[in-house]
């Protein structure tokens, strides 16, 4: 008896750079495109198959979990951006602890 496949059509992550236009680091914009990507194959799942209990709650918590992983990403690209364009003090942002030099 084969194997059933069920395909699931997501857009590419080419369809994610009008998005991340902005986004100039090649990794992190291919990093986030991946994670919208992942977010849209759940949003599939959960609306054309009918889930329930664990699998459901799952789906929703991989959603806000890859969703906020966007955000942070874009949340440090932006902050660095704004600290290497002299727009944000480093030091207003960024406590650093000063390391003891041990003996």
């Amino acid at each position: 008896m084969g194997k059933k496949r069920i395909r699931i059509q997501v857009p590419d992550l080419e369809y994610f750079d009008g998005i991340l236009d902005f986004v100039e680091n090649p990794i992190l914009k291919e990093n986030l495109q991946i994670s919208f990507q992942y977010i849209v194959f759940l949003v599939k799942i959960e609306t054309e198959f009918d889930t329930s209990g664990a699998v459901e709650f799952s789906i929703f918590k991989n959603a806000i979990q890859y969703t906020a992983s966007i955000v942070e990403g874009v949340m440090h690209y932006g902050l660095e951006f704004a600290i290497q364009s002299g727009i944000v003090n480093e030091g207003n942002v960024m406590y650093v602890i000063p390391i003891k030099k041990v003996s």
